[in-house]
This record gives C-alpha cells, structure tokens and sequence, in this order.
C-alpha cells in the first residue's frame, strides 16, 4: 500500500508538476497550426491526462458514494459505480467553472490540482484493491475452458483494434457540430455563455464538460478516450450486474452479447455522449432493483442521484425518469398481495425524485435563466430559434423508424432488424442491435424455472425495458436511443440461452451451443474492428507516417473544401455552411449549419431570390458552402415533406447561376462566392 501511494504521488506530482511548468504555452484545442504533423506525441500526452483524470475520478466517485454503505458490493460494481460518478463531478467542476468564467489552463490545473488532493487517498485504496484484484484473474484465467479463452481473447483484441482508432484526430459527425465543438466555443469565449447559432449547446452536457478538460489542457483526443473508457465501464457494468443478478456465467455472457454488437464500439469510439447516458440509466435501474430486493432507503436515493446524472447527460434522460419514477411507486403501493397506504409511497417517490431533481437541476435552471424553458427548445414555447427551422429539425428528428401508424407500432421489434437502416444515423446500414437480444421475447418461458428471489428481479426488469421501449417508441425511433436498456436486454437474453444450454441432453453441447453463439456475435465484431482498422489504417497517422490533415482528407468529406476556406480565403470572409454541421476544423469564418436547415428555413420563408440576397447582405455573408454528401442524406432518408428537395431546386437552378460563382468544387463539396451586384440576382423572382 505504501509503496503504491509514493509511486502514485510521484506520478501526480510529475504530470502536474509538467503542465504547470508549460503553462505559458499550452492552448485550447484544436491545434490548427499542427495538423501538418502525426499524432504520436498528441497521443501519448492524451494518454497521460486521461489517466490522472481517471485516477482523480475513481477517488472523486468513492467520496461522493461514502454515504452509502458498500459493504456487499464487489470491487467491480464499486468500480462502474465510483468511476463515471468521480467523472460527471469532474464534469459538474468545469461547468461551475465555466460560468464564472474561469476554464483557462491555469484554472483547469488548479482545479485538477485540488481534486487531486481530495482524492488521493481514496483513489490509492481503490488501486491498490484494482491491482490484487487482476492479480487474481490469474487463477480465472487458468479455470477458462479453451473456447472461453478464445473467446475472451478475441473480445480483448477487437477493444484494442478500437482503441487504437482513437488515437487519431476527432472525425465523427455529431463531435465536430457540438459535442467538442461546443467545448471548443466555450474555450474561445473563455466561459460558458448562450450561444444560440449552435443551440445544441444549451443541452445537459456533463460529459461535454469533462471533454471541455482536455480540451482547454490541449488535447482533443482526450476526448475520444473518456467516452472509449466509458464504453469499457458500460461493458464491465453490464457483466457485473449480469453476475449479481444470475451468475458469473451470466454476467460473461451479458457482457458479451455487448460486445458482439460492431456499432456499440464505433458510437464508444466517436466524441459522442450516448454511452455516458446508457451508463447513467442502467446504473440507475440496476440499483433501483437492488432497492426493490432490500427496500433500504439509501439505495433508492442513491439510484435517485445516478438518474439525476443521466438527465445531466442527455434530455433522453427525461423519460428514464418518469419509467423509473412509475416503477418506484408502482413496487411502494404493492407489496406483491395487497395495497399499501399512501405513505410510503409518496416517502419513496420523494427519495427517489428529489435526489435526481438535486442532481440534474443545474442544467435546467441554466436554461431556464437563459431562455426561459428549462428544457430548451423542447416542450415549452422558446424564442431562440426560428419556428420554421425549429419545425424542420423536429421533423427530421420524427422521420427514423418505419412509421407512426398503429401497425408499425406492431411489427416495430421485427422492423429494428430488417430494416434497421430506418433507424440508424451514424453508419446506418450497420445500426443494427444484437440478434441475441431476441432471446429476451422468450423469457416468460422459462422463469417458472428459477428462484423466486431471482424471478422477482428478472421480472421487473423485464417490465422496466418494455416501458423504457414503449417510451422510445412514441419519440425518435434512432436505435441509439435504445442504448440504457441494451444491458438489461443481454441480461434477460442471458438467462434464457442459459436455460436453453441447460436443457441439452449433453452439457458439452450446452456449453457449444452457448459458446459458439455468443462467441461467434464477437467474432464478427473482431472481423468488423479489423476491416475498420484496414480502411482507416490509423497506425499511419499515429506512427508520424501520415499528417493529422492528410488522415483528414481521407475520412471527412468537407475536410478539404474546410482547408480551402482556412487557407485561402481572407480573414473578412464569412461562409455560410448549407447542411453541413461540422465546424470544429474551420476557423473563424465558418457559420456551420448546426441543425442542418438553415437553407431550407430560409427558403419557407421566401423564395424569393432578391429577398435571400438580400439577408447575405445584411448577415454579412461572403461565401457559401454546399456539402453535396448531406444534403443527399437528406434527399434520399429523411425529406418526407419535400422541403429539402424544393431548397436544392431553388439553390442549384435559380440562386446559384444568378448570385453566385464556384470557386471550388470537389466530388463532395462545392464553395461558392456570392455575387449579389449582379443584374439578374437583383432582379430575379422565383416566383415569376
């Protein structure tokens, strides 16, 4: 134990003791001046930061969980509970910070350097247990039959081929329009300010914050990392729980029906914050059916704190509320024979709700300070963005799945697969969640054949995934908004193809059968991570033999129409961006189109040629930039109304030709420099 501490002082001390050092001349990220270079040291400095971070964390996570008594649970589930919790007060640090003002490096040093302190002694204890406990893997490792170890050595090796991805400069979608761009904002203001051109930014954004970090300490690979270690803690939790709840061989099988699912690593790999609201719910529900097992207060108010957290992290979080609030009065009232009185339900509702109010609250009134809805731009009336462009996003948003009408609603669990591309956004065609969890439908089946004790927390969670489905169905059908019960689902599918092996006449063909289904699912995911690692070849880049930019040019369509706006057009220029929403690469000049209508709302208001020359002129716009590869994902998924389709129409056949000239184009961009002076721009009338 002692010598962990000095050897963990020492580390602290040296990572600290470097930054303040060079405070002088660490800056924000991105580095745009260094994207001619590789990513080595970018990466061994990521690494370096994310794990004081996450030693900070772990510490920060076991003193704000001390007053509940852990005494019966393992050094695992203290682990998936303590670290994302030590995060998101890390994350909660940062936005206090912010809205004083204070997210210069120097502030962020002295708040890591604080956190630190607090945090040492606990962080120590819990390494030191971390250590003994993978000492002792040793002997599970040895216990493995060989399908197992192959199994497990596979799951191993894709997570490896995944995190060598992340290594490489941030290229997915929704990161570079708001979940670092926003942090990157943030740290040019220098506080946390409304900033309505990019609206998703009034959002929960506890993981963002902790992104906003490493940010403002100079790496923006830090973020990648945080939210692939939240993955890992996503993956561990499933598996520790599955335990708890059936067995070790349960819980194995839980995790790996996960880890069989190729899109669950790429969302985990992206600068995305899904995984860290998936965490947050099922931590929540798992502790609420600990709760429902011993009814000690204290572990409902602590599911309560973990919800609090989910709805810091995402407004999906809103309904992870309500199911679970349900659930909580529902198990108060019923004590499985009769009613009970009004008190003890209304007594739990109140644990239950005020600790997630208590917790969450912050974003919120921020909100509601700043525009008036708490819940902006949903819900409420709201006065930022314009009605029509509002309008336009709710739209695309309600446009994923197969349908509204009551049929769809039926055949909705058979849709999810055979035409999952309806319901993916991110690399659609492979949005696809696991055949395993289909298994699930047949748990009625055999619960008769389990212990009551057991029967009863299957049960419940069984009817928690159907309300949490149900409450995803009526909103955005995205298969990603499916994450929070993606565990629960590999839990219940758990304990059915355990059942299913067990009623083989052979107990070796039990244990084939198990093993070359789950294991054959992680295999595939093997095989995807290494076709993935082939395309990207991310070693290049990270080995100095490819520059951060060239990686770029390769991956991200409008990287070099970006590079063109950087470095050659004047610093007075103003490009609008048209349904492209990323504008983490382009510097000043850029307005991206964050919810990807600007356009189109422009266009419902007046199509008038002379009317929209006119507002350039008025806003200042020099220039614009047309992403041919959004707009046709628009045009071909997600345009039910047409209104996509008339904006392209207007733009290319009349606004084009007539108040502009190309001044570059490539196969998936184009930049056009208005020319608003001439004759027929002035003159034109879409109308006429």
């Amino acid at each position: 134990m002692k010598q962990v501490r000095i050897g963990a002082g020492i580390f602290i001390l040296l990572i600290l003791g470097g930054l303040l050092l060079n405070i002088q001349n660490i800056t924000p990220a991105p580095h745009m001046d260094d994207l001619n270079s590789g990513s080595m040291l970018d990466s061994l400095f990521a690494i370096v930061l994310v794990s004081l971070v996450l030693f900070i964390a772990i510490g920060l996570g076991s003193i704000a969980t001390r007053p509940f008594k852990q005494d019966t649970w393992s050094s695992l589930e203290r682990l998936v509970i303590h670290l994302p919790v030590g995060l998101a007060v890390i994350g909660y640090a940062v936005f206090f910070l912010g809205l004083m003002g204070w997210i210069k490096p120097l502030h962020l040093l002295i708040l890591l350097t604080v956190a630190g302190i607090l945090s040492f002694t606990s962080s120590v204890s819990i390494l030191v247990k971390i250590f003994n406990t993978l000492l002792g893997c040793k002997k599970t490792w040895s216990d493995f039959s060989i399908p197992k170890k192959v199994l497990f050595s596979a799951g191993l090796l894709a997570l490896l081929l995944l995190l060598l991805q992340a290594f490489t400069p941030p290229w997915d979608y929704d990161g570079l329009a708001y979940h670092i761009q926003g942090p990157r904002l943030f740290l040019q203001a220098g506080r946390i300010l409304p900033l309505p051109e990019n609206w998703f930014t009034f959002y929960p954004s506890t993981w963002e914050m902790v992104y906003l970090l490493g940010m403002g300490l100079g790496s923006d690979i830090f973020a990648r990392l945080i939210h692939f270690a939240t993955l890992i803690l996503f993956l561990l939790a499933t598996y520790a729980f599955g335990k708890r709840f059936i067995s070790a061989t349960g819980g194995w099988v839980a995790g790996a029906s996960l880890l069989g699912i190729p899109i669950l690593l790429l969302w985990g790999n992206a600068a995305y914050t899904d995984i860290a609201w998936g965490l947050f719910q099922f931590l929540a529900i798992a502790l609420l059916l600990e709760w429902n097992s011993d009814r000690k207060p204290r572990m409902l108010i602590l599911a309560g704190m973990i919800q609090g957290l989910a709805l810091g992290s995402k407004y999906l979080a809103l309904s992870g509320v309500g199911v679970l609030m349900v659930v909580v009065l529902w198990q108060s009232a019923w004590d499985g024979k009769k009613l009970a009185g009004l008190k003890q339900p209304v007594l739990n509702g109140l644990f239950f709700g005020l600790a997630a109010l208590i917790i969450g609250l912050p974003w919120y009134l921020k909100n509601y300070l700043w525009t008036g809805n708490p819940v902006f731009p949903l819900y409420l009336p709201q006065h930022v963005i314009d009605p029509i462009q509002f309008q336009t996003w709710m739209d695309y948003v309600n446009s994923f799945g197969t349908g509204k009408r009551w049929y769809d609603y039926l055949l909705l669990p058979i849709n999810l697969y055979l035409q999952h591309e309806k319901f993916g956004t991110f690399m659609g065609s492979m949005e696809i969640a696991s055949p395993i969890f289909l298994a699930a439908v047949a748990y009625p089946l055999i619960r008769k054949g389990l212990g009551s004790r057991l029967t009863r927390t299957l049960d419940l969670l069984g009817i928690i995934t159907l309300l949490f489905f149900l409450s995803w169905a009526v909103g955005s059908q995205q298969t990603r908004f499916l994450l929070p019960v993606f565990p629960g689902l590999s839990i219940l599918s758990s304990v059915v193809l355990l059942a299913l092996a067990r009623g083989q006449k052979s107990k070796r063909l039990g244990r084939v059968f198990l093993t070359g289904l789950v294991g054959g699912m992680v295999v595939v995911t093997l095989i995807f991570m290494g076709i993935y690692i082939g395309l990207l070849s991310p070693q290049n880049v990270i080995l100095g033999m490819e520059t951060k930019s060239g990686f770029l040019r390769r991956v991200l369509g409008d990287y070099p129409a970006l590079e063109y706006i950087n470095n050659n057009l004047p610093e007075s220029a103003r490009v609008m961006s048209l349904w492209d929403g990323r504008g983490y690469y382009c510097e000043s000049k850029c307005l991206p189109d964050v919810d990807q209508s600007r356009w189109v709302t422009m266009v419902e208001q007046s199509d008038d040629i002379h009317i929209l020359s006119n507002r350039f002129q008025e806003e200042g716009i020099s220039h614009l930039f047309f992403s041919k590869e959004d707009v046709a994902y628009f045009l071909i998924k997600h345009d039910q109304n047409g209104i996509h389709k008339k904006g392209l129409q207007i733009l290319t056949t009349e606004f084009v030709p007539k108040c502009s000239d190309v001044i570059y184009e490539d196969d998936l961009t184009i930049i056009l420099e208005l020319s608003l002076d001439k004759v027929e721009c002035r003159n034109s009338n879409y109308d006429e």
